[in-house]
């Protein structure tokens, strides 16, 4: 099985006190689970099924979202703040395995492959007899 980029999630529900609770996580396959120390089908954030949020987190699920971009994460909270690790990790505009670098023609940056710019890099130290 190939490993699943993590992208960013955003996890909605209601709590308790009827707020509405917001969950922001990198994450591969995300889910709800009940969470056992409440009743009345309180739940917690998953990713792959197992809990990412503290073990206290409970809300009733209703909305597990894919957010691209800052943009799209600032229009779904709506200024309400998020709980979780947030998605700095997954969130980016080059792939995986790349360094994103500003440049001076559109989009105004340029993604750098990294382990093809490292294998380059010894070529050249070799070839210098470094």
């Amino acid at each position: 099985m190939s490993e699943l980029q993590k992208k960013c999630f955003g996890w909605k529900g209601v709590t308790g006190l009827g707020e509405t609770s917001y969950f922001l996580s990198c994450a591969q396959l995300p889910g709800w689970k009940i969470n056992p120390i409440y009743s009345g089908g309180y739940s917690y954030p998953t990713d792959n099924g197992i809990n990412i949020a503290s073990e206290s987190y409970g809300a009733i699920p209703t909305q597990i979202i894919a957010l691209k971009n800052q943009a799209e994460i600032d229009n779904w909270l709506n200024g309400a703040a998020a709980s979780g690790g947030g998605c700095s990790d997954c969130l980016g505009d080059c792939p995986s395995g790349s360094h994103k670098c500003t440049h001076n023609k559109y989009p105004g940056y340029c993604c750098v492959p990294c382990k093809g710019t490292g294998d380059r890099l010894k070529n050249m130290a070799n070839k210098v007899g470094r």
